[in-house]
């Protein structure tokens, strides 16, 4: 899980997840969803319309993710 996908080292952070064969949900405003999925994110998540931590949690069958990296303030 990235946060802030869209901005410099959020996507950094989402290609080198990719190449590390990783599955990468990211969250990032709705017009950034083409972009971050180039990147390599596979789940883009719109901040400011969905519950994060819910849609996280429906993706992922309850398990939730193993890593959080979080550039931002929460």
């Amino acid at each position: 899980m990235i946060y802030a996908g869209a901005g410099g080292v959020g996507g950094y952070a989402i290609q080198l997840g990719k190449e590390l064969g990783l599955k990468v949900f990211t969250t990032v405003s709705l017009s950034n969803y083409p972009w971050v999925q180039s990147l390599g994110a596979v789940i883009a998540i719109d901040y400011r319309a969905e519950d994060v931590t819910k849609r996280i949690l429906e993706e992922t069958n309850h398990e939730g993710v193993d890593f959080i990296f979080m550039i931002v303030a929460p």
